[in-house]
Parts: structure tokens; C-alpha cells; sequence
């Protein structure tokens, strides 16, 4: 079960960030990234994100981190962070990452 109730959250496994836990159904298959939020490009979380990237098909990514206000799939972002050459640092921090 993905969502639970408040009053059962104490009883859940706490799990350290990074780490991916994968949820399959309907023949499709979620993976759900919990990172430690960073600009280091060779953090943990870095490496398990690229690697999550590397293993699967990615149909698409919900990326946090940016005004509700830019709307879905905005284009400043995505403009962004196609600009950004690979192995400089990152401004916009795994956001970036996760749409390049």
C-alpha cells in the first residue's frame, strides 16, 4: 500500500535517504526515489538517481522543486536544463538531473 493512514506511522520501517522502492501493478512498474536533497553531483543520491536512469525505461518523471505556477512540464525548466553542459555544477540541484 502506497498512501497510509496517519495513525500507522509509527509502525512503518524507516528507511535513510537515498533509496528507491519499486511498486509494480497494471503490467507497469513505479519507482519512487527518496533522496537527500543536494547540488553535489557525486552524493549518494546523485549516483542511485542516474543509476535508477541507467536500469529502467523512464515513460516520465515528477520532479519537485520548482513554483506550481511554472505548470506541468514547464519550458523554462526544461529549456535549462538542456542548456546546462554535462559535469558542470547544477544550479537547479537534482531537479536538473532528473529533467537532462
Amino acid at each position: 500500500m502506497l498512501v497510509r493512514p496517519w495513525r500507522e506511522f509509527h509502525s512503518l520501517r524507516q528507511v535513510r535517504p537515498p533509496y528507491v522502492l519499486e511498486y509494480q501493478g497494471c503490467g507497469k512498474l513505479l519507482l519512487y526515489v527518496g533522496a537527500v536533497h543536494g547540488s553535489d553531483p557525486h552524493s549518494r543520491t546523485f549516483q542511485v538517481v542516474r543509476a535508477v536512469f541507467a536500469k529502467h525505461p523512464i515513460d516520465f518523471v515528477i520532479v519537485e522543486g520548482f513554483p506550481e505556477a511554472f505548470g506541468i512540464s514547464p519550458a523554462r525548466m526544461i529549456g535549462y536544463s538542456q542548456r546546462v553542459l554535462p559535469g558542470r555544477p547544477l544550479r537547479g540541484r537534482e531537479r536538473s538531473t532528473a529533467l537532462r
